[in-house]
């Protein structure tokens, strides 16, 4: 695990389409996606300055992202994202995600050939210690309700419900972490 790096974009942005498909965004091909998405994490706004991004790494290539923020910089990171995204009408943060205070876990993927080998509890422990780090005492994150399994993993590491969200026309559930106790 190691934070994110600009030559890192590409492989993140790839990544990450598979969160996007599962979201049903089509307003763009895929391809162009993944270049704007590439665009967002090359600047400094997603790789510490407003936001934390941690990547995990096999044999010197990116298998697993995890993009993290304190709710007070969600107005940042909703700029930053539309920033890419000014000249359509796609909003890949068109509403808060978050409740006040908590360290928000925006996005988890890992590549399909690292799936089920523990990468993705190895980049929530990582965050889980970014945000404890920064003085959070909750870990926050939304899941979708169509997604069980990934909702397992999480309850497993000790999230409980918070309540449900609508973002982008899909139903999740909003869960945290107490990292005080």
């Amino acid at each position: 695990m190691r934070r994110a790096k600009p030559t890192d974009a590409k492989a993140i942005a790839k990544i990450l389409m598979v969160i996007f498909e599962q979201m049903g965004i089509t307003e763009m091909l895929p391809e162009e996606l993944v270049k704007r998405v590439a665009r967002v994490f090359e600047g400094s706004a997603f790789l510490g300055e407003v936001a934390e991004t941690i990547v995990a790494e096999t044999a010197g290539q990116v298998v697993g992202v995890a993009f993290s923020y304190h709710a007070d910089q969600e107005v940042a990171v909703i700029e930053h994202w539309d920033s890419a995204f000014i000249d359509t009408s796609l909003r890949l943060h068109p509403t808060s995600e978050t409740l006040p205070g908590e360290w928000y876990l925006e996005l988890l993927a890992t590549d399909s050939k690292v799936r089920g080998q523990g990468v993705g509890g190895q980049l929530l422990t990582a965050v889980r210690r970014l945000a404890q780090d920064n003085g959070a005492e909750t870990l926050a994150l939304n899941v979708d309700v169509a997604n069980p399994k990934a909702e397992r993993l999480y309850r497993r590491q000790g999230y409980q419900s918070a309540g449900d969200m609508t973002i982008l026309g899909h139903r999740y559930h909003h869960l945290e972490l107490n990292l005080a106790e």
